[in-house]
């Protein structure tokens, strides 16, 4: 009986012990990836990582999922459903995966939202401005030129088939989806992470960001909006998201000065002109990466007027900052408000 008193409490340390290591084995991990995908750089971070997932088989899966929309979109591979479609003659039916037609349809309703100023048709005016894969421009086009690359611009030149998934060139057009296809990647990432149960995480590509749950330390993610200046760096306005994407649109960035008058990378499709208008840049939330990404890039077409109206009217969580004298206006929505507003509340 003594010996069993003396051995009930080595016993009870012994099962405590172990218990102790099965809930250290059982709680997740934090893990971060990087690298590059269709020209830019990937990150994500995940806060709860499960421990029976190795972090190089969820690493390999994400590289996985960002090539496959790589292969599907790009411009530069000559086998992607992009280049394919665009070395196909008028008439010709070219089949194209169904990710690819996700994206080409959910273009087509923000060009109809965005009564044309968001067209993935536009490349052959990008061109013409220098602003395409390698940067030149060494003096203005004409308006004849424009008008020939006008010609060539148009969701309306483009046929769309559901079954089996195809697209078909009308009259003769190139289609370029480098102003979505960022987005979509974030969002097929984010589907990635979701079906392995994974509820904590960022993923960002190229600017483009959709989070979910909190970080390491259990609180909301924080999204800084950059200050939109090639001098001045840093985070001109920062709101905690959850369970939601974030894309900005500027044209601070990449732009070229003809006898003191500056030209910007963001082209309207219908005048064929770079835009005038006083917008540094449009921030949007919405639950798609792919959504945001492509209104942001809309809107920042539209100018500040009508790109303020248009996430107005359309319910949108949209932040715009107009150049103002040396300076900068805010314009919120009342969706973007409300996130600012609801930032401080517990989650």
């Amino acid at each position: 009986m003594d010996n069993n008193k003396r051995l009930l409490p080595f016993a009870t340390g012994l099962l405590l012990l172990g218990v102790a290591f099965f809930l250290l084995y059982q709680r997740p991990v934090s893990a971060e990836f990087s690298g590059s995908t269709m020209g830019t750089r990937y990150q994500i971070k995940i806060a709860d990582l499960p421990r029976e997932i190795e972090q190089t088989y969820i690493e390999n899966q994400i590289f996985t999922t960002l090539d496959q929309v790589d292969k599907l979109m790009s411009t530069y591979k000559p086998n992607s459903d992009v280049t394919r479609f665009n070395r196909a003659a008028i008439d010709e039916s070219v089949i194209i995966d169904k990710q690819t037609l996700e994206v080409i349809q959910l273009s087509k309703l923000i060009y109809t939202l965005s009564n044309g100023a968001f067209d993935i048709t536009v490349s052959p005016i990008v061109q013409l401005w220098g602003f395409g894969p390698e940067f030149k421009q060494n003096k203005l086009p004409s308006a004849n030129d424009i008008q020939r690359a006008l010609d060539k611009v148009g969701f309306d030149k483009i046929q769309i088939t559901d079954n089996p998934p195809a697209l078909e060139k009308l009259q003769d057009v190139e289609i370029d989806l480098s102003a979505i296809a960022k987005g979509y990647g974030v969002d097929q990432v984010a589907k990635l992470l979701d079906t392995h149960n994974i509820e904590n995480y960022l993923v960002e590509v190229g600017g483009e960001i959709r989070v979910k749950g909190t970080n390491r330390a259990g609180q909301r993610w924080r999204i800084g909006i950059e200050t939109p200046s090639v001098i001045r760096s840093g985070a001109r306005q920062a709101i905690a998201i959850d369970n939601a994407s974030i894309a900005t649109s500027g044209d601070y960035r990449n732009f070229f000065e003809v006898e003191g008058k500056r030209y910007s990378h963001t082209i309207n499709p219908l005048t064929g002109k770079p835009v005038e208008h006083n917008l540094a840049s449009v921030t949007v939330v919405s639950r798609s990466c792919a959504e945001a990404d492509a209104l942001a890039t809309a809107m920042s077409v539209l100018g500040p007027k009508r790109g303020f109206e248009l996430a107005v009217e359309s319910k949108l969580a949209a932040y715009f900052l107009v150049r103002e004298n040396d300076g900068y206006q805010q314009l919120m929505t009342d969706s973007f408000r409300d996130i600012v507003d609801n930032q401080t509340k517990p989650h």
